[in-house]
């Protein structure tokens, strides 16, 4: 009635009036996930307007570029962007100019190019720039870009620096890039170790996901990225729980692409194939593993076509993880040999590190065969690095049990003599690991320890039970029940 009302008084200006209408109508659909009818929407709004007012071109070719994100077909995505940008420079239509830019540096970075993406983010950062240099709101999200790009090269501490400043400075617009930004910065604080910081964040980020200001599919990704963060600590219970509560109840259940733009869709499944492969592996369910396998396969084919290579890498080292539950050692280390050739070049880091303990043991294993090989890519120094990250940030194991025997928890048993013996968390890990005939080699890789760690825990072992040997201390730690 408003529409009809304001074309009654003005019907010289009914074409200006739907056409700004459209423009309304189609960016509310991209934000509901109505892609196709967002598509519709911006015909009619040139059909209304032309192509005469370039700063109104600007706002319609940046809705036909968002559509393009949305579908994840990542080569026209960065077409019609470049065609925003230069439309929107024309028309001085900063906001358009700054969101586009910020959108192709995301999509190049996408594309494996983040050295490309860092410099189109430079850019960005310039036009962001008001009066005497101080930087508009609109910086935010440049620096959202930059600190994700740090954070995927492990840099933390520049990255924090970066997501913080541009979280603060997005404010609430949540659906537009804020909601990356924060779940970027609660990803960074697990890393750093800061568990009770990561979780806190996801919270913030799960009660504004329920505000009508945010987007239907804000609550999937939180539960999503709640459930990877909880895998990523080795708490599969806690990873069960959350999916459980999202809404997808059961570990099996299909994802419709057609209920999701396409990189949610992408994440969300990638992020169930994380879950059931881990499932998989501790529960010995091949259903699940066969299940990822399929999925994997199929996300496969749509990344190859749509030249998104971030997500082609972290399937492969998926498809490793799944080759490996399933026994198939030679094909895992090829796979994630894969992997790190694509990786290395641009920097990728993060995304093998996220990949858990099962990527870190087929590294461990890959590092002896890349003596042997003549490709550039992957260098022993990059496996190097990797397997040392692995060791380095002590990532939270849960309580494992051998036998009757909690070997996170410290003992402390009574000798013969009296004697209270005292060992800690580790030196369990390492005694029963000693017991079972793991040689220090093999307890360094399968714990992450430098040799001379072991060696040493190894020694610490031996004089507190009054032992020489391994014999001696295996034997003496059974009489003690501190292993089974």
């Amino acid at each position: 009635d408003g529409l009809n009302f304001l074309i009654d008084r003005k019907p010289e200006d009914s074409w200006n009036i739907r056409g700004g209408l459209a423009i309304c109508q189609s960016t509310l659909a991209l934000l509901s996930g109505e892609t196709r009818q967002a598509a519709e929407y911006s015909k009619q709004a040139v059909t209304y307007l032309g192509k005469d007012n370039p700063f109104i071109h600007s706002l319609i070719t940046l809705d036909n570029s968002l559509y393009y994100v949305m579908s994840g077909d990542t080569r026209k995505a960065i077409e019609s962007l470049n065609e925003t940008i230069k439309i929107a420079r024309h028309s001085n239509n900063l906001l358009a100019l700054i969101i586009a830019t910020c959108q192709l540096a995301d999509m190049q970075a996408l594309q494996g190019k983040m050295n490309q993406a860092w410099v189109t983010l430079q850019k960005a950062q310039y036009l962001a720039l008001g009066p005497e240099d101080k930087p508009l709101p609109l910086s935010g999200f440049v620096d959202v870009g930059f600190g994700e790009i740090l954070l995927e090269r492990n840099q933390l501490s520049e990255a924090s620096v970066y997501l913080e400043r541009g979280v603060i400075a997005s404010g609430s617009w949540l659906w537009l890039g804020n909601l990356g930004g924060m779940i970027s910065l609660a990803r960074l604080r697990q890393a750093q170790g800061d568990i009770a910081g990561s979780q806190a964040i996801i919270s913030e980020v799960s009660r504004a996901a329920m505000s009508t200001e945010s987007s239907q599919w804000d609550d999937s990704v939180v539960a999503a990225i709640a459930v990877r963060l909880a895998l990523q600590r080795n708490d599969l219970d806690e990873a069960e729980k959350c999916w459980k509560q999202s809404s997808f109840p059961d570990f099996l259940t299909e994802i419709h692409m057609g209920a999701y733009p396409y990189h949610l869709y992408e994440y969300l499944v990638l992020t169930q194939v994380h879950l059931i492969t881990t499932l998989g592996k501790s529960k010995g369910n091949n259903v699940y593993l066969h299940r990822s396998a399929e999925l994997l396969d199929t996300l496969s084919l749509e990344a190859i076509r749509c030249e998104r290579v971030t997500t082609q890498i972290e399937i492969f080292i998926l498809q490793s993880n799944v080759q490996l539950a399933l026994g198939n050692l030679m094909q895992a280390k090829k796979t994630l040999f894969t992997a790190l050739a694509l990786g290395e070049p641009e920097g990728y880091f993060r995304i093998f590190l996220d990949g858990g303990s099962s990527t870190a043991e087929i590294l461990t294993q890959c590092r002896t065969e890349l003596m042997d090989s003549d490709n550039v890519f992957p260098s022993s120094t990059f496996v190097k690095n990797l397997v040392n990250s692995f060791r380095n940030e002590n990532k939270i194991q849960p309580p494992q049990v051998v036998g009757q025997v909690n070997i996170k928890e410290p003992a402390i048993k009574v000798m013969d003599e009296g004697i209270s013996v005292f060992l800690s968390a580790r030196e369990i890990e390492v005694l029963v690991l000693i017991a079972e005939g793991k040689s220090n080699q093999e307890i360094s890789a399968q714990l992450f320890l430098a040799l001379n760690t072991v060696k040493r825990h190894a020694y610490n072992i031996y004089a507190k039970l009054g032992v020489k040997n391994r014999t001696q201390a295996v034997s003496k730690a059974r009489k003690l029940n501190l292993i089974s």
